[in-house]
């Protein structure tokens, strides 16, 4: 049986958020925060979910800068270290793709840049997270002014009808 879009779009955010919550250890609920409960309630609460998922962005996009860095140093010990053994005869020459490979080939070199490429992509997620608190924050405000502007258009019926001035 197809899912409809909207039930792919929920699985799709309860998918992103289950892979949040799995690498970084917090619990997270993404789609619990998009859908809209109520709208005094969720106005209430808009600015702390807009700052909780923004905090979250930033602090991934931190974890990348610093796996970026870690991943960058490794690369300058490695080539070092392979260099060395080059001149001391340890290992065969090799060009500079060899060395390159060998970088690659490093245990600890791919275990950085498996937790790199997972820090990416959950920073894209958080991206979209705090993207659709923005969005809800938008739908709310439109929400609140038409029931506004509808509560308004009562009044003015009202006090025609008992026959004050408009």
């Amino acid at each position: 049986m197809a899912l409809s879009k909207s039930k792919k779009r929920i699985k799709a955010i309860v998918d992103a958020t289950r892979a949040l919550t799995i690498s970084t250890g917090k619990k997270f609920s993404l789609y619990k925060d998009v859908v809209i409960h109520s709208l005094d309630y969720d106005l209430g609460n808009i600015t702390e979910l807009f700052a909780f998922w923004a905090m979250e962005t930033e602090r991934l996009q931190s974890k990348v800068g610093r796996l970026e860095l870690n991943l960058e140093r490794l690369e300058a010990e490695l080539d070092i270290e392979i260099r060395r053994k080059i001149v001391k005869g340890k290992i065969p020459k090799l060009t500079e793709a060899g060395i390159k490979h060998r970088i690659r080939l490093n245990k600890e070199y791919s275990k950085i840049e498996d937790e790199l490429l997972i820090a990416r992509r959950n920073h894209r997620y958080l991206l979209v997270a705090k993207m659709s608190m923005s969005m809800k924050k938008d739908v709310l405000q439109s929400i609140a002014a038409n029931r506004r502007k509808e509560l308004d258009d009562k009044s003015l019926m009202v006090k025609s009808h008992k026959g004050g001035d408009i």
